[in-house]
């Protein structure tokens, strides 16, 4: 096998203008995530080389002046947009070398002062290859955060910037990544952000003018992205090379016979022969009908749907949404399954996938935990090792907010086995990609930095002294800066602040307990003891004192 280095947009230039097409499409049709065109994100991309890092020609360095600087984000592409959660890439294949950068996308241009980034990959599909952290923007790199954990599956970055030099680009290049593809499994794999949160894994802090560390600059969680494999074993270069079939990206593969709409990278993976800027289309015919059209067969139009006597693109009513497939019927592609699986045109169930692959339920799953649609290591105990604590349930838990800080109280679990609670959260109802800890003496949680307008829900679970959770409390929600938004309000009056060391919950009327024996019955008794004991040494001291005669 010969090892190849791939930046994923390939090596001839027939296949980077395609993928420039590509490119431009992925533009048009907007990024993949609901955020702000303001937004601070970060990204995952092919490695590419931008100008404004790289300005040096044979006259010398090009003056630094903005309109050039910009010049470098025409060589640099987005991945292909996967689902609403994730992109991916272009097939790879076994030896191949998946180049990445880590980039900050930050159209304000706002000074960045640290990145720590996390990734999840999986180490049976994927090894680490190189870890180049930019150390132009980023000099101060954190000892022990620049390197691969092989053994659990981590890219570990940890770099600050220059006080005096922050990087505002709007494109900023946290460090570039590098890995050999081991296997290619069919369902491909994941890479992706681990613990997003203002003080876990993986956050990006910003200059505020003020704060001398900075201030949290990601307002919505990162996507992941899907690495897809090319199931032929033949390498090549062009199609010339393949004894059937075609080149794709450096892999024999057959025609795919995608259908109309579909994504492509060359005109024989379409079932009409003709790919156009990254979809595949059917070839214009003069003789064709446009929409608009009269008709009385599809045809006849150059839509190839006939709806109610007249051409036209719509292929169903627009009140009509197409079910997904259930397990076992016919599909041409994994979005019309349930399972999202599609095995030789047949919706198939997605079972045992390995830490990393992409997911819907638990059953999914080796380890039969499906979080945030990724496989991943199941926390909890085996059933056979859990005690009566995993049934427990932490109760009343409440919420308010005031700006951007959120509270959280709850009331104390009754157990001689508690050591901490996790109080779990994400914008997604059911689905927590965030966590904090506290100790087992706190009954109440502030949460600074949210970003406001945002709806959180919130669940609470007990930890023993054994490291076992409890079950999970009942969930609520809030949005942040709207207190009335409350799904379970937490009343207390907050003044000015809320210190972490105070319960904003009012006090309950302490009960004396009724334990004991009642304080009337407890006299007697004391009583009768005493005048027993008087009785009792009158007569021994008569006894005594007695001569006998």
């Amino acid at each position: 096998m010969i090892k190849s280095h791939i930046s994923i947009w390939h090596k001839t230039q027939k296949h980077i203008v395609a993928l420039a097409a590509c490119g431009a499409f992925l533009i048009a049709s907007g990024t993949v995530y609901a955020q702000s065109a303001n937004d601070i994100t970060l990204v995952l991309q092919p490695h590419c080389v931008q100008e404004e890092i790289n300005r040096d020609t044979i006259l010398g360095p090009t003056p630094d002046i903005d309109p050039l600087i910009e010049l470098g984000d025409g060589h640099c592409y987005d991945f292909e947009v996967e689902n609403p959660q994730s992109l991916k890439t272009p097939p790879l294949k076994e030896g191949d070398i998946l180049d990445i950068d880590i980039v900050i996308k930050n159209p304000q241009k706002t000074g960045i002062k640290r990145a720590r980034v996390w990734l999840n990959y999986d180490t049976t599909i994927l090894m680490g290859d190189n870890l180049e952290v930019n150390d132009n923007g980023f000099p101060d790199v954190t000892p022990g955060e620049e390197d691969f954990d092989e053994t659990d599956g981590f890219v570990m970055i940890d770099a600050t910037a220059d006080t005096e030099d922050l990087p505002d680009n709007e494109r900023v290049i946290v460090a570039r990544v590098e890995f050999e593809v081991l296997k290619t499994p069919a369902a491909g794999t994941i890479i992706s952000f681990y613990d997003v949160q203002p003080e876990g894994h993986t956050f990006v802090l910003k200059d505020n003018g003020g704060d001398s560390d900075g201030v949290s600059a990601l307002s919505s969680d990162p996507g992941s992205l899907k690495i897809n494999f090319a199931q032929g074993n033949e390498e090549c270069l062009d199609d010339d090379d393949c004894l059937a079939g075609t080149c794709v990206s450096g892999s024999c593969t057959a025609s795919s016979g995608l259908n109309d709409g579909e994504s492509c990278q060359i005109d024989s993976q379409c079932e009409s022969g003709n790919c156009d800027s990254g979809r595949c289309t059917s070839d214009e015919d003069d003789s064709l009908l446009s929409d608009g059209s009269t008709c009385t067969d599809d045809n006849e139009c150059e839509s190839n749907n006939c709806l109610e006597g007249t051409c036209s693109s719509i292929t169903e009513p627009p009140s009509t949404v197409t079910p997904l497939k259930d397990n076992g019927e016919q599909c041409s592609g994994n979005s019309e399954c349930i399972s999202d699986n599609c095995v030789d045109g047949i919706c198939t169930p997605n079972k045992n996938l390995t830490n990393g692959n992409a997911c819907i339920s638990d059953d999914d799953c080796e380890s039969k935990s499906c979080v945030v649609g990724i496989c991943i290591p199941r926390q909890e105990s085996d059933p056979q090792d859990q005690t009566a604590f995993s049934i427990l349930q932490v109760q009343n838990l409440r919420v308010t907010t005031k700006e951007n800080q959120v509270f959280l109280g709850w009331d104390p679990l009754q157990s001689s086995q508690l050591k901490a609670y996790n109080i779990y959260y994400g914008t997604t109802q059911g689905q927590y990609i965030q966590r904090k800890t506290v100790e087992g003496t706190m009954q109440n949680l502030m949460i600074r930095n949210m970003p406001e307008g945002t709806t959180y829900y919130f669940a609470i679970r007990a930890i023993s002294l054994m490291d076992e959770e409890s079950a999970y409390s009942n969930e609520v929600y809030v949005t942040v800066g709207n207190p009335a938004s409350s799904s379970s309000p937490l009343t207390a009056d907050m003044g000015d602040g809320f210190p972490d060391s105070t319960n904003p919950i009012q006090e309950g009327v302490y009960v004396p307990g009724a334990t004991g024996i009642p304080s009337p019955l407890a006299f007697l008794i004391f009583a009768s003891a005493i005048i027993g004991t008087v009785f009792a040494s009158r007569r021994q001291f008569a006894a005594t004192s007695s001569n006998p005669k």
